[in-house]
């Protein structure tokens, strides 16, 4: 009678938790990875596509597509809308923030989960092996974007590492190598991270590709 009585929704979730238990870890992670590719590719991403985040920009030496990608900008970067002084609310967790930042909080985790999505739907729309071109940029060193960098290299690492075929870092800063050297990543980052190139000079960059050949978005430049 008992278990006639139970919840079918519970039921369900308890049955799909002893199915998940009995999966190994790569067929969970084949798992998640479907389902984020199935969201990658159902949600409309057109708001950021245009910010120059992600995008395949051209091809390699070796005819490789070459995809960029950048740090998201910080809060102090994005255009805030006027509000008016002294409006406060609460969020979630229950600190008073001035309600112009509270939206900016919630509008800047939104953009973040997009342009994650749009990195899995950019790989998927390649072909086989590609370069990374990852561009760093000082005025966009951020905790969240810190952040945002860390789950979108970490997606790369569990699902595209076979297909990256060279990472390129760009205008890496000390604040950047020295996240990487204290491990703040987690430890399956590291295989990604040991194996990028560091580029200091444009000879070195024209090693990998023909930097004149590449469709940069607006207002990125690959000086060095």
């Amino acid at each position: 009678w008992l278990r006639m009585a139970e919840d079918p929704d519970a039921e369900r979730q308890r049955q799909v938790g002893q199915q998940l238990r009995r999966m190994t870890d790569a067929e969970r992670r084949q798992l998640r990875h479907q389902a984020l590719v199935r969201e990658a590719v159902s949600e409309d991403l057109s708001d950021v596509r245009g910010l120059g985040v992600v995008a395949v920009v051209g091809e390699d030496k070796e005819g490789r597509p070459v995809m960029l990608l950048r740090l998201p900008r910080t809060r102090q970067g994005r255009p805030r809308a006027a509000t008016e002084s002294g409006r406060r609310h609460t969020m979630g967790n229950g600190a008073h923030v001035p309600e112009g930042e509270g939206a900016d909080v919630e509008e800047l985790e939104e953009e973040h989960r997009k342009l994650q999505l749009l990195f899995v739907k950019t790989i998927e729309g390649m072909r086989g092996a590609f370069t990374l071109l990852y561009l760093h940029e000082q005025s966009n060193e951020g905790s969240a974007e810190l952040r945002w960098l860390k789950e979108t290299l970490r997606i790369m690492a569990r699902h595209y590492s076979d297909r990256v075929h060279t990472m390129l870092v760009l205008h890496g800063t000390l604040w950047l190598r020295a996240v990487f050297g204290l491990k703040f990543f987690p430890t399956e980052l590291d295989a990604v991270w040991s194996s990028a190139v560091h580029v200091d000079t444009h000879m070195m960059l024209c090693k990998y590709l023909l930097p004149d050949s590449l469709t940069l978005p607006a207002g990125v430049s690959l000086d060095l």
